[in-house]
């Protein structure tokens, strides 16, 4: 009879092992899932700038390369330090800051509200113009004066997670 209870006793802790053993594996499965979860929706900004001769659209643009949607908190944009209020929609001043309001009516700008979204793999211009619409001068005029500009996008991804990207006084190629 001893023997018999030994073996119960062996036969109950083993099972208790077992039982806690696979609830550590249930748990650490649902982290690991969590965290897949999370990098499945993960969005990535970058900045393009394109300023070739030879295309066709000249301008700064903005790029999900992540696999989720971006929802935009807030664009600041600064000229030479010096902040611009309400900076995602207020292009024209951000224009005469940079002593080129004579593009404006050629200029194609973004204005972001708040929420609005980057889905992945979508490229947005945020400021072009078209070639055909500017001169060998004013081409020139444009790229010195994306020079000066500095720019900060604040986002966030299905999660909440939040993320920025800056834009800091990047020269423009040839």
């Amino acid at each position: 009879m001893e023997e018999r209870t030994i073996t119960d006793r062996i036969t109950t802790i083993a099972t208790v092992i077992i039982a806690i053993t696979a609830l550590g594996v249930s748990i650490w499965q649902g982290i690991e899932t969590r965290k897949h979860n999370r990098l499945s929706v993960r969005p990535h900004l970058v900045f393009l700038t394109d300023f070739s001769p030879q295309d066709s659209e000249l301008g700064i643009y903005i790029k999900n390369n992540g696999v989720g949607p971006a929802y935009i908190k807030d664009v600041e944009i600064s000229v030479n330090g010096k902040v611009i209020p309400n900076s995602s929609c207020n292009w024209k001043s951000i224009l005469n800051s940079l002593n080129i309001p004579d593009l404006a009516p050629w200029m194609e700008w973004l204005c972001f509200n708040e929420g609005a979204s980057i889905k992945n793999d979508e490229v947005i211009g945020l400021l072009t113009v078209k070639r055909e619409n500017i001169t060998k001068e004013k081409f020139e005029s444009l790229k010195k004066a994306i020079s000066q500009i500095d720019i900060q996008i604040r986002y966030v991804s299905s999660y909440e997670d939040c993320f920025s990207l800056k834009y800091k006084k990047v020269k423009a190629q040839p």
